[in-house]
């Protein structure tokens, strides 16, 4: 059996970009990457049109916007963003409004990093880019 590609998504919501990029799953290259000292992990949802949270505030899946895509990849963010970018996205992966860059990672049968079941591509038609940008 062969070694899955080991990279991740990397979405830069101030030069609003969303590309593949070389990811070995450790704290030293998310933070060479995103700036952040510490990872905050968060699974992949699908948050598709018609996804809403229930009465008990769980989120109810929406529309598929991937076919094919499983959702079982990871979102890896800063947990201070929210209080230090100021460059928002919202997209189908997750249900909340997003603030700096973040990481989409897959995890292999053996849990490391591995590529994730989506693409660049698949993703930048979806996002909604919010705030400021530097163009």
């Amino acid at each position: 059996m062969s070694t899955p590609e080991r990279t991740a998504i990397f979405i830069d919501p101030v030069n609003r970009t969303v590309t593949e990029v070389p990811y070995d799953g450790t704290l030293e290259r998310f933070t060479e990457l995103t700036g952040a000292d510490r990872i905050e992990a968060t699974p992949v949802i699908n948050a598709g049109p018609g996804g809403r949270l229930d009465e008990e505030g769980f989120y109810i899946e929406g529309e598929n916007l991937f076919e094919g895509y499983r959702y079982d990849d990871s979102i890896l963010f800063d947990g201070d963003a929210l209080f230090t970018h100021f460059c928002f996205f919202r997209f189908p992966l997750y249900p909340g409004l997003v603030a700096g860059p973040v990481l989409i990672a897959g995890v292999d049968e053996n849990g490391k990093s591995c590529a994730p079941g989506i693409t660049a591509e698949q993703i930048q038609k979806h996002i909604k880019w919010l705030g400021m940008s530097r163009t």
